[in-house]
């Protein structure tokens, strides 16, 4: 189940939560108005201004044989998970999720994107 871990998400994802059962679940940044929507489908979309922090197609919970795991292979300024950062600089485009609870942080330090990642 995905929540929002920041106010700043608070509009964009249910108090509830997101219970995710199809994969990959991608989540990016609401294209602007000039702009080419991202090369997938993405199941969550987060309106952002510029300078952005987000990427059209940021992160993606996967399934990874009997587990998930984070992923992000196009964005920009990268996601942390769990304290590991991941995206287009830096060395890994993957990462585990742990049972239980998951920190994922997407655009880079400080960013107000905040996300809790529950693993049951």
């Amino acid at each position: 189940t995905l929540y929002a871990d920041s106010d700043t998400l608070s509009g964009s994802v249910p108090s509830e939560g997101i219970r995710i059962a199809s994969f990959p679940f991608h989540v990016g940044r609401r294209p602007g108005g000039h702009e080419q929507p991202a090369a997938a489908p993405v199941a969550l979309l987060i309106d952002d201004h510029r300078p952005y922090r987000l990427s059209r197609l940021h992160f993606s919970i996967l399934r990874a044989g009997d587990g998930y795991a984070i992923g992000d292979l196009l964005s920009t300024l990268g996601t942390e998970v769990n304290g590991e950062y991941l995206g287009e600089t830096f060395a890994k485009a993957r990462t585990p999720l742990v049972r239980g609870q998951n920190r994922v942080v997407a655009g880079g330090i400080d960013s107000p994107y905040v996300f809790r990642v529950v693993v049951g």
